[in-house]
């Protein structure tokens, strides 16, 4: 994902005894380093399990709408709901950042009740991951942030066919992302699956 591979990045592939890029253009510049021992193996998603599912009938019978999604992830129906869905961990991910991108937004538009789905631990010193709270606080954002149960989070929620992590990506109005660089980028294609921007 950059322009000529990073001499460190080189050095630690080095030994490996296959390399597999994600896209075309991760292929291509690994191939450039020399990397013949390399193979390109799409990044991507599984449709049949992150789709819309808006406007569609539930195994169980109901109709899905934006607003019983809402519901039952506990926000109120008329609720902005911003997703982020990625690893609170270091400068990389700019969480201060996206924060304060939240606020400006909150600030300018105090008539949208934004609710905010933090799909990641609340801190994370092991990663050199922020204090969400002191950073909500902060901010004043702490009374929109909502975080899901830990052990929910290190079990992981059933990414399946009608499982709990398609289900809440659409209820998401849209997903914040706005990282430095991404390792793996799998909830922007996620989200985009399910129609979320």
């Amino acid at each position: 994902d950059m322009d000529q591979l990073y001499p460190w990045v080189g050095e630690t592939l080095r030994p490996a005894t296959h390399v597999v890029a994600m896209s075309d253009y991760g292929f291509k510049m690994l191939r450039r380093a020399g990397f013949e021992n390399s193979t390109r193996i799409h990044h991507g998603v599984d449709p049949a399990v992150f789709q819309p599912l808006i406007g569609e009938t539930h195994p169980a019978g109901w109709k899905v709408t934006k607003e019983e999604l809402k519901a039952r992830w506990g926000f109120e129906e008329d609720a902005f709901v911003v997703g982020m869905v990625q690893m609170n961990r270091g400068v990389r991910k700019m969480i201060p950042h996206q924060l304060e991108m939240l606020r400006i937004f909150r600030d300018q538009n105090p008539d949208v009740k934004l609710r905010v789905w933090c799909h990641m631990l609340r801190d994370n010193p092991a990663e050199e991951g922020f204090d969400f709270n002191a950073l909500a606080k902060a901010m004043g954002l702490d009374d929109v942030m909502v975080f899901p149960d830990r052990l929910d989070l290190l079990y992981g929620y059933e990414a399946v066919a009608w499982g709990r992590m398609p289900m809440l990506y659409n209820a998401f109005d849209v997903l914040l992302q706005a990282t430095s660089s991404e390792g793996f980028g799998l909830p922007i294609i996620e989200a985009h699956a399910c129609g979320v921007p």
